[in-house]
């Protein structure tokens, strides 16, 4: 397969650094998309495919309860790494446009050979790659994307760039994917209000309070785009608000992109945009177990997943360590009945 990016093969895997499964005996195909073009904020992001990964070999992945390592029932292929060149003006837009077309083609081969997609950032521009494939082998009516993030990204581009992070739902939602956006609590622009009243989509927005609740009491009554069953409070999601999410999902398929400023910046403070009042990494977890569960019972297929916006901080590794963590709870979750065999 041909990129326009650079891509660094991997000699090992995810969780395992000593082995590589080939791409065909593999379950699980994995890609790390090193681009930082678009970011608005604080640059780093494409340090963080490498150091999610080096960071999984810290992991001790005996499934709890089970005591069974995860490399032992699912094989993860690792194809490497594609790095973009830094590049500035109109030459941003042709990288994108390479990124985006490497990442779909990518998605659609692993899709294609029935491979979970697994997806590490990087900027979250990289899931327009994704989309883009599974628009192509499925309808996008029978998938349901679940979005985790302090942002909307409902933007129709962001510094006239298409594929920007800041347009990566809006660029789902116009591809026909039904979607769910949990966490959101940074600045929401006039565009984005407008957009959420005019496709009606206030019910499947879920947000994390950023002020104290009294300020709420009577903010909410007349907000056209926020509705109130679904503000997260505490940061925390009720038991009926994860058995509502859940009933949401009525396709058979779902994908998750998670960008990891959905978390509190207290909890993840190495993001390109970290801000505080987000979920805790618990409560995500809570979630995740929940939806996949729900799936799992209901048949609906997990498509793939992918982890973005993890920035590296000098000296420190927890970051990218809760991010590896979630993408191994992610697949363990995901593969839970290989472990009962």
């Amino acid at each position: 397969m041909k990129f326009s990016g650079t891509l660094k093969k991997a000699k090992a895997t995810f969780l395992d650094n000593e082995k590589n499964p080939s791409f065909n005996e593999a379950q699980v195909a994995l890609l790390g998309v090193a681009v930082d073009l678009t970011a608005s904020y604080c640059k780093g992001t494409c340090n963080g495919p490498k150091a999610l990964i080096d960071a999984s070999y810290q992991i001790e992945y005996e499934l709890p309860v089970f005591g069974k390592s995860l490399t032992e029932f699912v094989k993860i292929h690792n194809a490497g790494i594609l790095a973009y060149p830094k590049v500035s003006g109109k030459k941003v837009c042709k990288a994108m446009d390479g990124m985006v077309a490497d990442v779909q083609n990518f998605s659609k081969n692993a899709l294609e050979h029935g491979k979970l997609l697994a997806l590490f950032g990087g900027e979250h521009s990289i899931p327009n790659g994704a989309f883009k494939a599974m628009s192509e082998i499925y309808s996008p009516k029978t998938v349901t994307v679940l979005q985790f993030d302090a942002h909307l990204d409902l933007r129709k581009e962001y510094d006239c760039q298409r594929f920007s992070h800041a347009s990566i739902m809006r660029n789902a939602r116009e591809l026909g994917f039904n979607a769910i956006q949990v966490g959101i609590r940074d600045h929401i622009g006039a565009e984005e209000i407008e957009y959420i009243k005019e496709a009606s989509i206030e019910n499947w927005i879920y947000y994390c309070p950023t002020m104290p609740e009294q300020y709420y009491e009577n903010e909410l009554k007349d907000c056209a785009w926020i509705n109130e069953e679904n503000v997260l409070w505490k940061c925390r999601p009720s038991k009926h608000q994860l058995g509502k999410i859940c009933k949401q999902i009525q396709t058979p398929y779902l994908y998750i992109t998670f960008d990891v400023d959905a978390l509190d910046a207290s909890e993840m403070p190495g993001t390109g945009t970290p801000l505080p009042h987000g979920l805790s990494l618990q409560s995500a977890e809570e979630m995740l177990y929940t939806v996949i569960s729900y799936c799992k019972k209901n048949k609906i297929k997990l498509l793939g997943f992918d982890i973005n916006e993890v920035s590296p901080i000098t000296g420190s590794t927890q970051s990218e360590q809760k991010a590896a963590l979630l993408a191994y709870k992610i697949l363990a979750w995901n593969f839970l009945e290989k472990f009962k065999e």
